[in-house]
């Protein structure tokens, strides 16, 4: 009798271990299920962090090109207002020979290109805005913003999806203005592009040299937040 009690604790015991067992099993694959999703939940918020830093980082480097613009503007104003203060062998309107008139309306104007190839690259119409930049940088490659329209060219290229022209046209920011404050945001989309290329390694390199050559840059943060997100 005392060995039937006893098989009988047994039985009740292997019972309770077994559906314990199953018990845990059920927990252990809710949890999968549950961090399956947490992992699919995180790739959706860092996708959309990546879009968001993208976004920010072109905003901002339309905004440092209207700064551009308006001090190019400020400084021909105030150079007009300095020409028309009292120069009295400033000849009378219709003096002008016609040859330098011809020459006036065929010379094409700095700020129009620009404007039109910058217009056409917010527009999306890339092949157009491309022209324009490299019709801007062949007339004017000294002028105040060719180091802009340098950038853009490679802006164009990545917007176009051929990253590795863009890498090209950008790399040519820090070669040929190397004091431009366009390297740094040169440096970041080509490190955008390579990541698009899959190559991390360079990636890595560019987005680094961002944080540690341009430690106050606006583009910096972008960069460091961007390296915490390759793996």
């Amino acid at each position: 009798q005392r060995f039937e009690v006893i098989e009988g604790y047994l039985k009740d015991r292997t019972s309770t271990v077994q559906k314990g067992q199953v018990d845990l099993q059920k927990i252990i694959a809710d949890m999968g299920v549950k961090i399956d999703k947490l992992a699919t939940d995180i790739q959706l918020i860092q996708g959309k962090l990546e879009e968001n830093n993208h976004r920010v980082s072109e905003i901002s480097q339309r905004l440092d090109d209207q700064l551009y613009k308006l001090k190019e503007l400020s400084s021909k104003i105030a150079e007009l207002q300095a020409k028309s203060g009292g120069d009295a062998n400033i000849p009378e309107k219709g003096a002008t020979p016609p040859v330098q008139q011809e020459k006036a309306k065929s010379a094409p104007n700095p700020s129009e290109l620009y404007n039109r190839a910058y217009q056409d690259y917010v527009n999306g119409n890339y092949d157009l805005a491309l022209m324009g930049f490299q019709s801007y940088l062949s007339e004017f490659p000294d002028a105040t913003l060719a180091p802009n329209a340098q950038y853009w060219i490679g802006e164009c290229y990545y917007g176009k999806g051929d990253y590795k022209k863009a890498i090209e046209a950008l790399d040519k920011v820090s070669a040929n203005y190397p004091k431009s404050e366009k390297v740094s945001a040169a440096l970041l989309k080509a490190g955008f592009a390579y990541l698009e290329l899959k190559d991390k390694a360079k990636a890595k390199s560019y987005l680094k040299k961002v944080v540690e050559h341009f430690p106050k840059s606006k583009e910096a943060p972008l960069a460091k937040g961007k390296l915490g997100t390759i793996k």
